[in-house]
This record gives structure tokens, sequence and C-alpha cells, in this order.
């Protein structure tokens, strides 16, 4: 089984079954209208953090490492949001500041000693960020507070259609598989 095949969603899968019950025959009924409610009802982890002057969700299954930051190695001829690399186990990663690409609003001097590696597939790249301020489970259906007017139209594509709140502070979603699949990011990304 490849990885392709691996990374399928259990809607997707459900989708092609009713694809193939439709082929087989026309009258069979639909899975995907019994699963969706119950796929929106999964809890979902996240780490919860700072990203310029957004509090941040982190989805844990997007994740490879949170530690703490070691030195990071400045290269040359690099947009300004490509911070460097890192060694991590003997893995070279690239460091972005990801509120610098999103265009996100600063939130001034911070205080960044924390590294968490964003992962899709065997894409691995580093963020720094200051301050972890824990975990959170939650639902899809708990995913429901609209997105704040720092993030712009063109920037919505990279965070879940909802975030939720956590002793009132509302977090939005990082949707960590559209950041590391995004052109703009994949051309520089794989330039290192």
């Amino acid at each position: 089984m490849s990885y392709q095949e691996m990374d399928k969603t259990l809607g997707q899968v459900i989708s092609e079954i009713d694809v193939l019950l439709a082929a087989a025959s026309p009258g069979a009924s639909r899975l995907q209208s019994y699963v969706a409610p119950v796929e929106s009802a999964i809890p979902h982890r996240f780490v919860l953090t700072e990203l310029g002057s957004l509090r941040m969700a982190l989805p844990i299954d997007g994740l490879a490492e949170v530690g703490p930051l070691p030195a990071i190695t400045s290269l040359p001829n690099l947009p300004d949001w490509i911070l460097g690399i890192v060694n991590v186990r003997s893995e070279i990663i690239s460091v972005v500041d990801l509120a610098k690409f999103l265009d996100l609003p600063e939130k001034g001097e911070q205080s960044v000693d924390q590294l968490v590696v964003l992962r899709h597939r065997e894409m691995r790249t580093a963020l720094p960020i200051g301050r972890i301020y824990g975990t959170a489970s939650r639902c899809q259906d708990e995913q429901n507070i609209p997105l704040p007017p720092e993030i712009t139209k063109e920037k919505r594509e990279f965070f879940a259609p909802g975030g939720f709140q956590v002793d009132d502070c509302a977090y939005v979603v990082l949707d960590v598989q559209q950041v590391l699949t995004n052109r703009r990011f994949l051309e520089y990304n794989q330039a290192l």
C-alpha cells in the first residue's frame, strides 16, 4: 500500500465505496449519509500556541516533533519568511516564519525558544514558536468560531473553516496539508 493510499480520509474511502456500489446497483444506499455525522464527531487533538498575533491550534496528527529550538543556520538569497535550516535528529529541516508567509499581523517582540515540526507525508518544515499553551481535543462540530478578520480571504485556504475556544481564548486551526502543499511554499522549500 502506498503513502497516497494510506493518506485517504474516511470520507474519501466511503465516497469511493459509494461510487462502486452505485455502479454495481443503481439503487444501492449511500453510506456517506450515515458516516458523515460520525466522522464529524471524532475528536481531534491540537497543540495550542501563538503565531504572530493569533492563537493557533496545530493538529497533532500534522506534527512530527515539538521541542527546544536548536540553532538556526541562515541561508542567503531567500525570502524573509524562510529563516534558515536546523538539524533535528540528523535531518536537515527548513525553518519558516509562518506569520510572515501568511502576512499575519506581528505581535511585537516575542521570546522564541520552542520548535514545532509540521509534517505531511514525507515533507517536514519547522516553525519557531514562543509558547505552548497546552493541548485540546475538539470534534469538527465544535470548531464553529468564525475566522478572525486578520485572516484575509486569500489566506483562508490555510485554515480550517472554524476555530474553537479554550479558556476564553479563540484559536484558529491551521491546515498543515494546505500549507505544506502550497505552490509558493513548495517552490522555495524544494530549493533547500
